[in-house]
């Protein structure tokens, strides 16, 4: 097995050959919201690159009034798709997901739903 604090990679064969030892286990552990916040900025960091660059550019080029609006309606449509966006669905699919459960007798916590979503 192979494991690293934090992060759980140990287990994948109990999760597809024992799935109810497996998700036992899963579920006696620490809920810690780090890994999956860090691997969503991490996203968010990786897709905002083009805006760094693209700012880079327009910076040593434009001079004009007409650059410079499109330049901050860029701004904004690249921190609303890139970065407010995936939290707005990772929400949502968590609390739909905790809703779900609850609907079929679920006993996980809402932090918990929001660590595994």
């Amino acid at each position: 097995m192979f494991y690293i604090p934090g992060i759980m990679f140990s287990g994948i064969n109990d999760l597809i050959l024992h799935p109810d030892a497996f998700f036992e286990r899963v579920s006696q552990e620490k809920i810690n919201l780090i890994p999956p916040l860090a691997i969503v900025g991490a996203g968010i960091l990786f897709t905002l690159l083009p805006l760094v660059f693209t700012f880079i550019y327009y910076s040593l080029t434009a001079s004009h009034t007409l650059h410079n609006i499109l330049w901050w309606g860029m701004i904004g449509y690249y921190l609303r798709c890139f970065s407010v966006i995936p939290l707005v669905i990772w929400g949502i699919l968590s609390i739909g997901t905790y809703g779900i459960s609850r609907i079929f007798d679920g006993k996980g916590s809402l932090s918990a739903t929001v660590q595994n979503t």
